[in-house]
Parts: structure tokens; sequence; C-alpha cells
């Protein structure tokens, strides 16, 4: 079997994503949704076009000390697997100069770790993210070119959509701790929000309505602030500084996967 919930700093050696098949259980075991080698980069992006073998009746996302991530790994597997469009709420974010820049420090902080090659990949990839950075240019360049415009605020729905010909038909449970934090949180909102998978565990870390949180060093002194780039709003929280309460509590938390199957509501 998978190593098991609560994760530990020792998990980082472990496979970013991991699927285990039990009988009719499908165990996705996310123990985070980022990468820090090409691996991990390509289990991540496999699981999109992941699908369930015939004969499985229930899928168990276990993102018990998921720290988060990139949520879009789950999001475009659920886009592709759900036949309707499912409403996420609002994103909450800068135009103009404002957003050029938090774009830029994105962008700065993911090649800081990953290179810049890696860094205009995510970029291409995320057209609805990034969009008013070209990676390829001078950001002095791109900023002076909007340095007239002002920052501004915009709220921007943030549906996914659905482009399977039929529903799921297997259940979906997400497995949430006390470790489940960022995008491992608004992960589990979306699988709640697309398949009515019930939120098993314990209250997660709380560190959802506000993203994207990087570091912003001033000019003169260096000084690093540490600021994130957009809110969420209209996705059922407010969840930072208090968590995703489950729906259903379990006395043992790390219990295994499988087991906390057994916990979940029959409808």
């Amino acid at each position: 079997r998978l190593k098991r919930a609560p994760q530990t700093d020792s998990d980082v050696d472990e496979p970013a994503l991991e699927i285990e098949q039990l009988d009719s259980v499908a165990v996705v075991m996310v123990r985070r949704l980022y990468y820090t080698d090409t691996p991990d980069r390509d289990r991540l992006e496999a699981f999109e076009s992941w699908r369930h073998s015939e004969g499985t009746d229930t899928i168990v996302f276990d993102f018990r000390g998921c720290p988060g991530g990139d949520d879009g790994y789950i999001g475009n597997w659920i886009e592709a697997v759900v036949n309707r469009d499912v409403a996420l709420g609002v994103i909450v974010r800068r135009t103009g100069p404002g957003r050029l820049i938090d774009e830029w420090n994105q962008l700065a902080a993911f090649a800081t770790d990953a290179g810049w090659d890696e860094a205009r990949r995510v970029a291409a990839r995320h057209p609805d993210h990034f969009t008013m950075i070209d990676a390829s240019l001078p950001i002095g360049d791109q900023l002076s070119a909007v340095a007239d415009e002002p920052t501004g605020i915009e709220k921007i729905p943030m549906p996914l959509h659905g482009r399977a010909d039929a529903p799921l038909t297997a259940k979906v449970i997400a497995l949430i701790d006390g470790g489940s934090g960022s995008s491992a949180e608004s992960s589990a909102i979306a699988l709640r929000a697309a398949f009515g998978a019930p939120l098993i565990g314990a209250p997660s870390r709380g560190c959802v309505d506000w993203g994207n949180v990087i570091n912003y060093p001033l000019p003169g002194t260096g000084t690093k602030w540490c600021i994130p780039t957009h809110g969420t709003r209209d996705a059922g929280g407010p969840y930072d500084l208090v968590g995703i309460t489950p729906d259903v509590v379990l006395e043992d938390p790390g219990m295994a996967a499988i087991d906390a199957v057994q916990a979940a509501p029959d409808n």
C-alpha cells in the first residue's frame, strides 16, 4: 500500500502524486501539487488525462499533508471528466501595471527554483492566469508600455468547463487534515462542487482565500514583503485561519485512505 497520511517532511522524497487501485477503490495520493524535478512534473501533468479503470466505483483523493502548489492539475482533470460547468466563485485581482508586476513576481519566484525555461513553460500552460506578461521580453519594456495606465481591481468568475460527454459514474471522496493547505484546499473545494464529494478527516490549514503569496523585494532596501496576488470570493469561505470543516470528522485523521471510505456518507 502507498505511504499514508499524515505526511511528514520526509515525503519530499516520495512522488508528488501516486495512484493505487484497491479492488473497486482508486486512491489518488496527492503529496504535493508542485514539482522540483522532471519526473514529478510528468506525473502531475499525466494525471490530467488519467481515467479510472473499469469496475472502479469510488475515487479517493488524499490531500492529507499536502501543502499546496498548483490546483490546475486537479482542475484540468475535473474538466475532462465532468459534463457540465462548475462554478467556483470569483477571483479578485489587480489590473494594469499592478497586474503585470504581480505576474512577473510570480514567474520570478518560480524561476528561482526551477529556472526561467520552466517558468516560461508554466506561463504558456496558463494563459488564463498570465494574461499580461510576455516571459520572453524584459519586464522593464513591458512596464514602460503600460506605465500611464491606472492600476485597478477586477472580479473574474472562475468556472471549470466540463468537456465530458457523460457524468462521472464513480463516487468521489476527498480526505483533508491540518496539513492540507492552499491549492490542496481549493482542489478539495472543487471536487465537492463538481461531484458532491464529501470532505472527510480533520479541519484543513486555512490558507486558501488569498492566493499566490510571493515575495516582493523593495528596490531601495531589498526588504521582502510577502503579499498575495489575488483573492477568492464566493467559494463557500472564508477559510483563512479557520480551515475547511470536513463533512465527516475522523477520530483518527491519519487512518488509511481505504478505511476512511467507510466513513463516507452513502449519498
